[in-house]
């Protein structure tokens, strides 16, 4: 019994179609927008030991790779109408393509579980625990996720998607496997970052007239903006990547077909993810300043946006900590 992911496109014509032309847009504004937020924060001292921001980071390497190489060698696929690049590239395209999802899902259990040993324990955020969790934390995803995704993909793998003198190229698992990796990747990995949000959520809403003296420590970013950003990500991550696994688990499932148009706008509505979350992080005031000092070129040698809270970002601050 084999499955299929993601169905070849021999129906298409080939050439600049339209999701050739939106996945060049889509692509550019990916590595744009995750390069800029990556700089943002990198740029700055004070934002670099914020362990927070270094999993926004994280969670922007995930959409480089997705902007990098999975949606170039998907865009070529459906311009050239058949793969051209040979047995190995299809399959580091292919585990590229489910580490990406994984991770991402992945990222998000690591920025809620931090929050919530913060919240739970302030002193986490000070001295040499700090920098061990944080450090575990950002390797987390991608560890978890290679031990995840690799034997699925070396033992599940049937070798019908990979067929280099037919020009074809996708993910063909077993039935056992397919739906494994669909729990396993996705479902598990989600239920557990939802649980954590729940949990996050009541300790910061108990413990929050504590929590209001760590704001001019490093970690002094309000809590409430991390746990309302967090929900927004959180929500937006596994609702977007939802509709792909869905229809592909219910297809194993029920041995179901769903049309190609269901099927192609389950993807680009996934793939499309990795450039909305830079866009849903400018949500946080302090992170939005970031950027915009980036962009606008602010910073001189006299100012240092680390040492001063805006009247804007202070404001902002207030309105919410009022809510």
């Amino acid at each position: 019994m084999e499955t299929t992911t993601e169905v070849p496109v021999e129906s298409s014509a080939g050439g600049f179609t339209p999701q050739v032309i939106g996945g060049c847009v889509l692509a550019v504004w990916i590595l744009f927008s995750n390069i800029v937020l990556m700089l943002a924060i990198l740029r700055s001292e004070h934002r670099r030991k914020v362990s927070f921001n270094l999993h926004v980071c994280n969670l922007c390497l995930a959409g480089l790779l997705m902007g990098g190489l999975v949606l170039p060698l998907l865009i070529d696929f459906h311009f050239q109408n058949q793969w051209i690049h040979g047995d190995n590239l299809c399959r580091i395209w292919i585990m590229a393509d489910m580490m990406v999802a994984t991770v991402s899902v992945l990222v998000l259990v690591a920025i809620i579980f931090d929050r919530f040993v913060l919240f739970s324990c302030p002193d986490a955020a000070e001295g040499c625990c700090k920098f061990v969790l944080s450090a575990a934390l950002i390797v987390f995803p991608w560890t978890l996720g290679a031990a995840t995704v690799l034997p699925l993909y070396l033992i599940g793998e049937t070798g019908e998607g990979v067929r280099e003198d037919e020009g074809v190229c996708f993910l063909h698992l077993d039935k056992t496997f397919a739906i494994i990796a669909e729990i396993a990747c996705y479902g598990v990995p989600s239920l557990v970052a939802l649980a954590l949000l729940v949990a996050t959520s009541l300790t910061w809403c108990y413990k929050r007239e504590d929590l209001r003296d760590m704001d001019f420590s490093e970690e002094r970013e309000h809590k409430g903006w991390q746990v309302l950003t967090s929900w927004v990500i959180s929500l937006t991550v596994i609702s977007m990547w939802f509709p792909f696994c869905a229809l592909h688990l219910l297809t194993q499932i029920f041995n179901t077909t769903w049309s190609h148009e269901w099927w192609t706008a389950a993807i680009w509505l996934a793939y499309a993810n990795s450039g909305l979350n830079p866009i849903l992080w400018m949500i946080m005031p302090r992170l939005r300043q970031s950027v915009k000092a980036l962009c606008c070129c602010c910073c001189t040698k006299d100012y240092d946006e680390d040492d001063y809270f805006d009247d804007e970002t202070s404001a902002a601050m207030i309105e919410f900590a009022e809510k």
